[in-house]
């Protein structure tokens, strides 16, 4: 049997984190080293301790034993996007032409004759055109309805969709009733693609990471299969 274990834990990458000779079973003046308890890769190195907690005894042969584990917190960054449908409003426009005219008399027209002028005067257009998209275009402000794996497929079937339900409301009839079935049956499915596109993305993402794979185990183990909580 201790055999199997081994091997089953050797195949699995796992390390044994109880402490050499920590005896966790005492009874009838014998005691042994029966619990053990097993960490993988990532778990192990990350071990702070593991060690039996004396005072958690609850009149059992078995001494509990209590494993802590110090994970580093890595922090998302926030992404910043702008909102560039906004640059069509006129106010936006004229802001830009001002910056662009102020770039442009900055800049000037130098010679460029060897290579680094060329470098230099890339660089600086290049930061005075961040510049006036700092300045000029808006950030746009996340709803808490976006989800992450809407795209353009997404919106171009809904849309279509809609369009089939007012054709419908507009004049009944067996043509506009299968159109609008068919447009619907569209919208699902690819609704239902990118959804799963998105989670396997997740997945991958989250399995590069030796913390994401904890917290995609326990989201199995908690809430994959729980019904969506009511807001």
């Amino acid at each position: 049997m201790a055999d199997k274990l081994l091997d089953y834990t050797t195949k699995k990458g796992m390390s044994l984190g109880t402490p050499e000779g920590t005896v966790t079973w005492r009874s009838r003046g014998l005691q042994s080293a029966i619990d053990l308890t097993f960490l993988t890769e990532g778990a192990y190195y990350a071990i702070s301790s593991c060690r039996v907690k004396e005072d958690l005894y609850y009149r059992l042969d078995h001494w509990l034993i209590a494993t802590e584990l110090e994970w580093s917190r890595e922090e998302t960054p926030t992404r910043i996007r702008r909102a560039w449908k906004k640059i069509e409003d006129e106010t936006v426009k004229e802001d830009i032409r001002k910056g662009l005219g102020i770039l442009n008399r900055a800049l000037g027209r130098p010679a460029l004759t060897v290579p680094t002028d060329v470098d230099q005067y890339t660089g600086k257009l290049v930061t005075g055109l961040l510049e006036i998209i700092e300045i000029t275009v808006p950030i746009t402000r996340l709803s808490l309805e976006a989800k992450s794996y809407w795209n353009h497929s997404c919106t171009k079937t809904t849309k279509e969709a809609r369009a089939h339900l007012k054709e419908y409301h507009r004049g009944r009839s067996t043509y506009t009733e299968e159109a609008l079935k068919e447009a619907e049956y569209v919208k699902v499915r690819t609704i239902r693609k990118a959804k799963a596109l998105a989670f396997r993305e997740g997945v991958h993402k989250v399995s590069l990471k030796p913390t994401g794979v904890w917290r995609l185990a326990r989201w199995g183990r908690q809430k994959s299969r729980k019904p969506k909580e009511l807001p």
